[in-house]
Formats: C-alpha cells, sequence, structure tokens
C-alpha cells in the first residue's frame, strides 16, 4: 500500500514588522530569494499578543531573525496546491 506523497520546499525569510490598518503591528516572512514556488505571490504573517507596541514587534522579529534559519512547507498530494507549483 502506497502513503500519500509529499513535497517539501524550503527557503530563506527575513522576518518584517507590517501594521494593519488598525494600526495593530504583526510579523510576516519575506522570501531573500524564489525557492518557495508555493509562496509565489504570497506571505505568511504572524499575529502578535494584543496590546503588542510597534518597538516589541520590531525586537520580536529581529530576534526570530536571529534564531531562525530557514522555513519549510510540506504540501500532500491531497492539497489542492500540490499539482499546480
Amino acid at each position: 500500500m502506497k502513503g500519500p506523497q509529499a513535497r517539501t520546499e524550503q527557503g530563506e525569510f527575513c522576518f518584517k514588522v507590517k501594521e494593519g490598518a488598525d494600526g495593530t503591528p504583526w510579523v510576516y516572512a519575506e522570501p531573500l530569494r524564489e525557492t518557495m514556488p508555493a509562496l509565489k505571490n504570497a506571505f505568511i504573517g504572524f499575529g502578535l499578543p494584543r496590546g503588542t507596541t510597534l518597538p516589541q514587534a520590531e525586537r520580536i522579529a529581529k530576534r526570530m531573525n536571529e534564531n531562525l534559519v530557514t522555513m519549510s512547507m510540506t504540501i500532500f498530494d491531497t492539497h489542492p496546491l500540490y499539482n499546480q507549483v
């Protein structure tokens, strides 16, 4: 019996801060190179605890940049994007 097929993409990212329309800061991952086709024309964002200030968000992004080397995403053959990218 054959198990599910999967494809894993991995890339290097820089974590940056943006402010939402309501002024709430959040962290997002900006790719350093186009190494993850599944994220072309997309991004991954991280919500922060309520009340996080912009300077706190900047410190969080800085710590993420200091401690995270790569991000990866695995897509299984049952996912709609599996054969599209």
